[in-house]
């Protein structure tokens, strides 16, 4: 995994904002959706969804994996960087 300094401060963003709870992990149960942007939720859709289907709780070296395994850097890094 070879993300920036910059991105992995977005992915921490992310996933802070996902983590309502605080306890260092997200699942499909405890996430708090309001607090994205709706362009990140449809780019996480579906991570969120097999999360779902598995039961999954993710901490954040999990979602850095999940991240990449679907390919999805580009597209956050889109949003991103559109935003700012």
């Amino acid at each position: 995994m070879n993300f920036s300094d910059r991105f992995l401060t977005d992915l921490q963003e992310i996933f802070v904002a996902l983590d309502e709870d605080q306890d260092g992990y997200i699942s499909s149960k405890s996430i708090d959706l309001m607090k994205l942007d709706p362009r990140v939720l449809e780019i996480l859709q579906n991570i969120l969804i097999e999360m779902d289907e598995k039961h999954d709780f993710l901490n954040f070296a999990s979602f850095l994996n999940k991240i990449e395994e679907h390919h999805l850097e580009i597209k956050i890094h889109d949003v991103f960087n559109f935003k700012k």
